[in-house]
């Protein structure tokens, strides 16, 4: 039993009155975690199409959700789409000045992000806490086929890369093994699945729950197994964020520090299962790969502060120094250098707020930037509010993984954006009730 009898599960109740649009979001969240299969395994001759295969679902959504007498969205759908319009025609008259491209780029602003808001409206709390039920029951098989691409040569089938790539899928990692992409087509796909299938994982195990205690637990081994398989540094941050963020929940009520206990017997008994071959070698990969990046960086100020928090400041500070219009939104996406026929090296910034600056140029992007931020700090500040007023935890947990996916997150990479999208939307659901919403604008 996954559930206990007190729970029936239905995606979408049949007396709904926004059925279709709630199946439009849970389909827009299935084809995210399963795009890459489709293009890997599936369907490998589709491949490029099928790399903005959710684009006519986000666009049949906002068609949808403005034809509805309930729909409201508030100012940041509006700053997103005007900046998407605004930065196509900019791309065309100052930039690149390929309509391809320009279309590519901004379809991220007027598409995909309005979603965001689609989710917000639609969705409501109980949803929300269904999503996390459907991730936590694929979580445990996503990380056993991380492990068996783990250990498996690149050329396995379950390596296969994009287009059927014999190549693999695989990212550079450490000692001769691969950072596994799971169902997606690239790692970060795979470590936003897991943070943010994390952050609802560690609100079940605070809260009470319908959730059978063999999954909730089998969710929680999986978790910690996932963290040395994806030789992944940023799946590790993401559960110590976790871990973080449940110190202000345990000091509002400390009688949740008694959830703690099976969890820790669980840590413990995984603690000696690592002395197993099978679990020591994805720990040296992992301590491996965990030093070299870290030495590459500066030590651990290298990988957390600047990287973090110095590449946002210095986007921001060296902005006078750049152009007013910027070389069109697209231009540093792969597909924007493929098209335009530039060398790689074209790409100025893999950083994002530098990013928008490089595209955008100094003013466009400076408002995206503020739009980011002013939307991140007035979730959070909801977050806080519910949390030391009400004792509902569920939007502040989901802002352990969102937060930093709406500041600073790459929009240029569809994955990314697909997490961005459903993780803000899912938060903004959440912090709902029956009777009064909360105000976001």
């Amino acid at each position: 039993m996954l559930l206990s009898k007190k729970l029936t599960f239905r995606f979408v109740e049949d007396n709904d009155p926004h059925k279709a649009i709630k199946v439009g979001i849970w389909l827009y969240i299935f084809l995210l975690i399963f795009e890459g299969a489709l293009r890997k395994w599936l369907l490998p001759s589709l491949a490029t199409p099928l790399l903005i295969i959710r684009d006519p679902l986000a666009i049949w959504l906002i068609f949808k959700a403005v034809s509805q007498r309930s729909f409201n969205p508030g100012k940041y759908w509006t700053i997103f789409i005007l900046l998407g319009i605004i930065s196509f025609f900019s791309a065309l008259i100052f930039g690149h000045a390929s309509m391809v491209v320009a279309l590519y780029g901004a379809r991220i602003l007027f598409i995909h992000l309005p979603v965001i808001f689609i989710i917000g409206n639609y969705f409501n709390r109980t949803d929300t806490l269904k999503v996390g039920y459907v991730l936590l029951i694929l979580l445990i098989p996503m990380v056993l086929l991380s492990i068996l691409q783990f250990y498996s040569p690149q050329t396995h089938i379950v390596n296969k890369g994009v287009g059927g790539d014999l190549e693999g899928a695989g990212f550079g990692g450490a000692l001769g093994f691969y950072r596994p992409p799971g169902t997606f087509s690239f790692i970060n796909g795979l470590t936003c699945f897991y943070g943010i299938t994390s952050s609802f994982l560690f609100y079940f195990l605070f809260t009470k729950t319908p959730i059978s205690k063999w999954l909730l637990y089998g969710a929680l081994l999986a978790t910690i197994l996932s963290i040395p398989f994806s030789i992944s540094r940023t799946v590790l941050f993401q559960n110590v964020l976790c871990l973080v963020f449940t110190i202000p929940m345990i000091l509002s009520d400390p009688r949740l520090v008694n959830k703690l206990i099976p969890a820790g017997f669980l840590i413990l008994v995984l603690g000696f299962a690592s002395s197993s071959q099978f679990v020591q070698t994805g720990l040296k990969v992992f301590t491996a790969r965990f030093e070299s990046a870290s030495e590459s960086e500066g030590g651990l100020k290298g990988t957390l502060i600047d990287r973090v928090f110095g590449t946002m400041y210095s986007a921001v500070a060296s902005s006078i120094d750049q152009s007013l219009f910027g070389k069109g939104i697209g231009a540093e996406t792969n597909v924007g250098i493929r098209v335009l026929e530039l060398p790689e090296d074209y790409r100025m910034s893999d950083f994002e707020w530098s990013r928008h600056i490089d595209e955008l140029g100094v003013v466009l992007g400076l408002i995206l930037i503020g739009s980011r931020v002013t939307l991140s700090y007035k979730l959070i500040t909801i977050a806080i509010k519910k949390l030391r007023y009400e004792k509902d935890y569920l939007p502040w947990m989901l802002l352990s993984f969102a937060f930093l996916q709406i500041l600073k997150s790459q929009l240029s990479q569809p994955s990314q954006v697909g997490f961005i999208v459903i993780s803000t939307g899912l938060v903004i659901a959440s912090m709902k009730r029956k009777k009064r919403n909360v105000s976001y604008s």
